[in-house]
């Protein structure tokens, strides 16, 4: 894409695309129909902090492929967890008409934005389905591993061995939100980080 460094690659971006579940909000087995109806939800540990430091990006999208759920129903769910007032968009893989891993999902979420691509983040816990696809587009891209999901090679959220395949497909690989909070630089209101820039972990 052209960046030269992660300070560049961080100043460039205009928004965040979130995966929806078990990134902010936990899929708890054994639930069918809207999340909003469920008996319990819960947000994904750290997730109000991450979105809160990644707020200073004016546009913050969760971007799913719930078939059970459209944006009104996701987003009256996050309201449950007290994480709408973070976000901007809510877009369902029903109401786009196509659905993870296909990039065009990633193409019609940006253009649904009003963003192009590159100066977008994509942040997920499916390697396949939120990060491959969206690099391919042009995302940047935050892989947060879910149980189960480490991806080949790692041994585990915390491990530094990652394959080349996995570590080309995100440009972050973080164990937990919490991190990914801790990673994302202040940005003042020109744009520009005041600290340490967005630096990739966990990858080669």
């Amino acid at each position: 894409m052209g960046r030269t460094s992660s300070t560049e690659l961080w100043t460039e971006l205009k928004g965040v695309v979130w995966d929806w579940g078990d990134t902010l909000m936990r899929d708890i087995p054994g639930n069918g129909g809207p999340m909003v109806s469920w008996p319990y939800v819960e947000a994904m540990p750290g997730a109000a902090g991450a979105l809160r430091a990644l707020s200073r990006l004016p546009v913050q999208c969760v971007a799913t492929n719930a078939t059970d759920s459209d944006g009104k129903r996701v987003a009256e769910a996050l309201e449950r967890v007290g994480l709408r007032r973070h976000l901007t968009h809510f877009l369902t893989s029903g109401e786009l008409g196509v659905s993870k891993p296909d990039p065009a999902f990633f193409r019609r979420v940006a253009r649904e934005m009003g963003i192009s691509p590159g100066h977008l983040l994509s942040v997920g816990n499916d390697l396949r389905k939120d990060i491959v696809p969206a690099k391919a587009v042009g995302m940047v891209t935050v892989w947060v591993p879910s149980v189960g999901d480490a991806g080949p090679g790692r041994r585990g959220p915390e491990g530094t061995s990652a394959e080349n395949g996995a570590a080309a497909a995100a440009d972050l690989i973080v164990p937990n939100l919490f991190r990914l909070a801790q990673l994302v630089p202040v940005v003042s209101v020109g744009g520009n980080p005041s600290r340490g820039p967005l630096v990739r972990e966990g990858g080669q």
